[in-house]
């Protein structure tokens, strides 16, 4: 949750980062209910639907608009965005629908054996070798 976090504070405060780094970010929140609910081998309609609805109403906030790649729009920074192919709570096909909506200067770097994990732990040498090269461009 900590990309969508920075996503949320790009767009809803204005913040501007001289550079953002993301990892195994959702597109939305009701994507991302549903995925937990298929990883748990549970029917995700209607539950992530309620679930999304009721947390919101119990947080004081609409769940069905908390959605990074509405405020990945806003990131007019270099972004790198990182991803594992394997991971079961956010899909390729969503963190690359937040990549796509970021308008500036980005990159995108897949960890073909990674799931929702560490990077830097599991592919050390990947992580740096991205996380170096996105810094000396920016």
């Amino acid at each position: 949750m900590g990309a969508a976090a920075i996503l949320r504070a790009v767009h809803e405060h204005a913040i501007q980062p001289d550079a953002v780094m993301l990892e195994a970010v959702f597109d939305t929140m009701l994507n991302t209910v549903r995925n937990r609910f298929r990883a748990m081998q549970v029917p995700a309609f209607p539950s992530a639907e309620f679930l999304v609805f009721w947390g919101g109403r119990q947080w004081g906030f609409d769940g069905f608009t908390h959605n990074p790649a509405d405020y990945a729009a806003s990131v007019h920074c270099p972004a790198l965005l990182m991803h594992g192919a394997r991971d079961p709570r956010v899909s390729l096909t969503e963190a690359r629908r937040v990549f796509e909506a970021v308008p500036g200067s980005k990159e995108f770097v897949t960890f073909e054996q990674s799931g929702h994990e560490s990077y830097l732990s599991n592919h050390t040498s990947q992580w740096r070798t991205a996380v170096e090269r996105f810094i000396k461009r920016t």
